[in-house]
């Protein structure tokens, strides 16, 4: 078992380091992006004139946005919650610039387009003496001429040279065929099985952790959607907005847009195992488990808000919303309840039981793993299917 739990180690380090490198190939995509900007002027399909007048309000709408300033939090906690929630599309689609921000505006290059009634436009910028930086805004064209639709700073997610290979036709075949391969290793005598029960000894051996951070978590989800359902009405088009923004921001809205059940899957899997569960998760908790802690108890409550707030619909929704929070949540829960059973191992055992807690939570990711394969596989399947 210890040598199954080894290669479970090994598996998990090759995976990251294909992170690094994912990372690595993604410089190159960025420079050749950048001087397909700069170049993009040429082939623009929106008539030159009109451009002309679409350049001119970005730059007014860069110059708006430099002038706006930071919410101070006691400012924002005196207002009623209808205002807060007024203000919060703009605040996570175009937050305000820190202080020393400088544009230079004279440099402003268009983004190349098929649409004529969407215009984007990008900056050189330097944040507060950070590294040079790209300010990106976003125009819609309306009855009434070019609107700035959205101010921000170009940031390139981790791996998003890789998210973008993710959409291929290749990388769901790919995804189908581990997918088949992960259900296979269930049903016959595999490694995959000898983990499974690895860690269900685990669970077993220290339930009461077990049980008391899945009741502490899902206890916080259940505040968050409490919460979420005392919001007023007012509240759910921004909550709605800033979803669809932060859903599109990870390549989710083109996934499932596509209806490829296959490549929505893969989308969903890679952003809930590859980034909550292993990288923040799993992460957090090698820090000797009690940062996973922290970061779980704020991100679930905030989890919760939209599905109170939003929540409701037709029976069939309602249980498929269910059992996907069902199988995400216990995903994770147990991750970070491995986490504590890494702390709980060196409290007893001292740092002579370090490798033996780090094995004790590395055995939780495939229990995490198999959960949201079926749950990204389900997700996607509703989804797609119902419309």
């Amino acid at each position: 078992m210890l040598k199954s739990v080894k290669l479970l180690r090994l598996l998990i380090l090759i995976f990251l380091l294909s992170f690094a490198l994912a990372q690595e190939g993604q410089s190159t995509s960025q420079a050749q992006e950048s001087s397909e900007i700069t170049n993009s002027q040429d082939s623009i399909t929106t008539p030159e004139a009109d451009m002309i007048s679409a350049g001119i309000v970005a730059d007014q709408a860069i110059a708006d946005w430099l002038k706006k300033e930071s919410p101070n939090f006691m400012t924002m906690a005196s207002k009623s919650p209808e205002e807060v929630c007024a203000e919060l599309p703009a605040l996570v689609q175009s937050p305000p610039p820190p202080k020393g921000t400088t544009v230079n505006i004279a440099d402003r290059r268009v983004v190349e387009s098929t649409e004529t009634d969407i215009a984007k436009f990008t900056y050189p910028a330097s944040l507060a003496g950070r590294n040079p930086q790209i300010i990106e805004v976003s125009l819609d064209k309306t009855e009434q001429g070019w609107q700035a639709k959205q101010v921000s700073v170009k940031i390139d997610l981790p791996n998003s040279g890789f998210r973008d290979w993710l959409q291929s036709r290749l990388a769901s075949w790919l995804f189908i065929a581990f997918s088949v391969f992960v259900f296979y290793s269930l049903a016959v005598p595999s490694f995959l099985r000898k983990w499974l029960l690895a860690a269900w000894n685990n669970i077993k051996e220290h339930k009461r952790i077990v049980i008391a951070t899945v009741g502490f978590l899902a206890s916080i989800f259940t505040v968050g959607v409490l919460t979420g359902m005392a919001l007023p009405e007012a509240c759910k088009e921004s909550v709605h907005t800033v979803l669809l923004h932060l859903v599109g921001s990870v390549g989710a809205t083109e996934a499932y847009g596509s209806g490829n059940i296959a490549r929505a899957a893969t989308i969903t899997f890679y952003q809930n195992f590859g980034s909550v569960t292993l990288m923040v998760l799993y992460g957090s908790a090698l820090l000797f488990g009690f940062p996973a802690y922290l970061i779980s108890t704020l991100s679930f409550y905030i989890q919760g808000v939209p599905f109170g707030l939003l929540g409701g619909g037709n029976p069939i929704d309602m249980l498929i919303t269910m059992i996907v929070i069902v199988l995400e949540l216990s995903a994770y829960f147990l991750v970070v309840a491995g986490g504590g059973i890494f702390l709980a191992t060196l409290i007893k055992k001292g740092f002579k039981g370090f490798s033996e807690g780090l094995n004790k939570l590395t055995l939780m990711l495939p229990v995490a793993l198999v959960l949201l394969l079926i749950g990204a596989w389900f997700e996607a399947f509703m989804i797609i299917v119902r419309g």
